[in-house]
């Protein structure tokens, strides 16, 4: 969270390793956390910056979305098929999603 500058606090939840069944990359790790609030893998997205970790939500089905400028890939695992963005280009789309009102 720290290279996003977010901070747990900003969370309703926040995984934890003493009260989860599963940790990353594990995909059950990413379906217990999809069936705790009632979600399929089509609701979510994964955003990340670490290939290791955070591609096994790509097993439970989600897609991932990985932060080029704080990428960590010690596996040298290939993601040239991965989603992949600035952090500039996320926040910016982020912040324009939410100016725009529902419809």
């Amino acid at each position: 969270m720290a290279w996003a500058g977010i901070c747990p606090e900003d969370f309703d939840f926040v995984t934890l390793h003493t009260e989860s069944t599963w940790c990353k990359p594990n995909a059950e790790y990413y379906l217990e956390i999809l069936d705790r609030f009632k979600l399929s893998p089509e609701d979510v997205i994964m955003i990340g910056n670490d290939t290791l970790d955070d591609l096994g939500a790509l097993d439970a089905g989600i897609k991932v979305v990985l932060i080029d400028d704080f990428l960590i890939n010690r596996g040298e695992i290939n993601v040239e098929d991965c989603v992949r963005i600035s952090y500039a280009d996320f926040l910016s789309s982020v912040n324009k999603m939410a100016e725009t009102p529902c419809k």
